[in-house]
């Protein structure tokens, strides 16, 4: 079989458009590189651009949280500060309040009982304000309550109200100082003992202590 010779001008033409072929190949394949490489890029860029933000936020979230965390623990801090310093009061008030108890007991063995105890019952007929006057007072008392001074209250209250009263003395089953004074009927009552006296303004002396004591 006889081989075809072919022209070399030919053969030059052909080997010549394989190069072209070959090199507008490869261009297109750079290009094609090149515009996903740089879509690759684009898409990590959003990507990172993403998760940075989301970072971010985070980031805020936790800072807003750790600020929330922080003003309620001053809070509970400073509530619990206040809770201290307000049983600190209280306990010096109420000190206070059983020192004055403890004072009012004392008073019973003094000069000046005996006429704390007129100005009780002169001011329990003031109140019941009735023609005879039941006056209640402690066994301790009952040394004190004697004719005469059954006559000095009498005559006290005469020159005090301008009326006459008529006081009838009981021996009542307490300790407290002060007495306790009703109508004949019992509707009318004043309890004029020192611990009742002190229980009327206790909210007002309390307040008053813990504003002072501190």
């Amino acid at each position: 079989m006889k081989t075809k010779n072919y022209p070399q001008a030919n053969i030059q033409e052909a080997e010549q458009i394989c190069s072209k072929i070959q090199q507008e190949a490869a261009y297109q394949a750079q290009g094609l590189f090149d515009r996903a490489n740089k879509e690759a890029q684009k898409i990590l860029g959003l990507a990172k651009a993403e998760a940075e933000n989301k970072k971010q936020a985070l980031l805020k979230e936790l800072d807003r949280n750790l600020s929330r965390e922080e003003e309620k623990m001053l809070s509970s801090l400073s509530l619990e500060k206040k809770k201290i310093a307000l049983e600190e009061k209280s306990r010096f008030a109420q000190q206070v309040l059983d020192s004055v108890f403890r004072q009012a007991e004392e008073l019973r063995r003094s000069r000046d009982y005996a006429t704390f105890l007129k100005k009780a019952i002169l001011e329990g007929a003031g109140v019941i304000d009735t023609e005879t006057i039941e006056v209640f007072c402690s066994s301790l008392d009952e040394k004190i309550t004697t004719p005469d001074f059954i006559k000095e209250v009498t005559a006290s209250a005469a020159s005090k109200f301008k009326k006459e009263f008529v006081f009838k003395f009981h021996c009542a089953d307490f300790k407290d100082i002060g007495v306790i004074v009703q109508s004949p009927d019992g509707h009318l009552s004043y309890n004029n003992r020192f611990q009742s006296r002190l229980k009327r303004m206790y909210d007002q002396v309390y307040a008053k202590l813990l504003k002072e004591s501190f």
